[in-house]
């Protein structure tokens, strides 16, 4: 079985440090990812990017917020949430491929809505549920408790969605 080991210390209330993260990746037959998701995670990205890993995949966290800057430090991918998959996909590519003014103006353009998932997990899961139940891929946005709701959030990712101009599929071509 293979894990990935991740570095949330906001969560954990532990911080790994870049060195012991590489001694992992190295030492752990079992580990096959890390991820990061101290923020912001660029930053550190950047300095495990530069160690011996072992091959070992470096990935992004927080949602995808820094994943522009990740790649440009070295990360393989992030980890964001199932709802705009193919959004980071797209964002990945026009990095690997080298278009990186046209990757970078991609990012910078859904930052407002991966910035509004961002705000809470409670947020994010409500955030992804309602984006899956609009494309068809779930019925119901139900949370099990203890989450909370914010009766809010549906009026503002509507307005997000007015302004990208998309109806949830985040605008981008099949």
């Amino acid at each position: 079985m293979l894990f990935r080991s991740q570095d949330a210390p906001g969560f954990t209330g532990t911080t790994m440090p870049p060195d012991l993260l590489a001694r992992i990746a190295r030492e752990v037959p079992q580990v096959c990812a890390l991820k990061i998701e101290a923020l912001p995670p660029a930053p550190k990205v950047g300095r495990i990017a530069s160690l011996d890993r072992a091959g070992v995949a470096l990935l992004g966290g927080a949602g995808g917020i820094d994943f522009w800057h990740e790649l440009g430090r070295g990360a393989d991918g992030t980890v964001p949430g199932v709802a705009m998959a193919e959004l980071f996909v797209a964002i990945q590519d026009r990095h690997d491929r080298g278009a990186h003014a046209e990757g970078r103006r991609l990012f910078a353009r859904h930052l407002p809505l991966i910035a509004l998932a961002g705000r809470d997990m409670d947020t994010f899961f409500a955030l992804q549920m309602e984006l899956l139940r609009r494309r068809g891929i779930i019925r119901s946005t139900r949370l099990r408790t203890p989450s909370g709701s914010d009766p809010g959030l549906i009026g503002e990712l509507d307005a997000l969605l007015a302004d990208l101009g998309t109806d949830g599929l985040l605008g981008l071509p099949a």
